[in-house]
């Protein structure tokens, strides 16, 4: 299996055969493509509240450290207007994030600081969320929602509505699939709550069957 936590999707073209789902394309009836890339922010706290007896942390379906409603989100690094960013959240089959959801500091502070941290975007920066009353919003790493005009053009928090995978279930369903090209193959996968995942991935071409043995007689 391999997976990528924290990490950014530039994806191309997603509904190629039925593609697409999680990253761009979303859903098999879908079309279309993202660009900019796509990070899973969460807020994966393993030290926190661990139970006494870790080897049921890792078999429960059901841990005491599962995330807090609206603490996960989608970021969208393309700067796009109002218009075109919630556009691409409803690709991925989500919305834009909106603290009626969840508490910002439950954890998309943290994921956001360290997006900064990592220079991927200024300390002011400010992300799209979803409308007030009809008003455009946007939102910074300190949580300080601001109105901002429609035709911005900003990165942007979509929602996560991605489960989180268990050991003996995972939600495959096609709103949470991505297809990426990569090395001349396709590769088909899923995202959870934390982390995207592409199962069976080749790391060498397949070898060539021998061909059969055909005994001839000499005359």
């Amino acid at each position: 299996m391999f997976c990528l936590r924290h990490c950014r999707l530039s994806l191309l073209c997603l509904a190629l055969s039925a593609l697409v789902s999680s990253a761009f394309g979303i859903g098999s009836t879908k079309q279309g493509s993202l660009s900019g890339g796509l990070t899973i922010l969460s807020h994966n706290d393993l030290e926190s509240s661990l139970p006494i007896f870790p080897f049921y942390y890792h078999i429960s379906d059901s841990c005491p450290d599962d995330p807090k409603s609206g603490s996960g989100a989608i970021l969208l690094g393309e700067e796009s207007t109002f218009d075109s960013t919630l556009a691409s959240c409803r690709l991925i089959s989500e919305s834009l994030w909106t603290p009626i959801v969840g508490n910002f500091f439950n954890g998309l502070n943290s994921s956001l600081s360290y997006q900064v941290y990592q220079g991927s975007f200024h300390r002011n920066q400010l992300f799209w969320i979803s409308k007030d009353a009809g008003t455009c919003r946007a939102i910074d790493i300190r949580g300080k929602v601001t109105k901002v005009k429609c035709d911005t053009r900003l990165p942007s928090l979509c929602t996560q509505s991605a489960p989180v995978s268990t050991f003996n279930s995972s939600d495959t369903s096609a709103a949470y699939q991505i297809t990426r090209y990569v090395g001349r193959q396709f590769l088909k996968g899923y995202r959870d709550f934390y982390v995207w995942k592409f199962l069976g991935v080749r790391y060498a071409a397949q070898s060539e069957r021998y061909p059969p043995y055909c005994h001839q007689k000499h005359a």
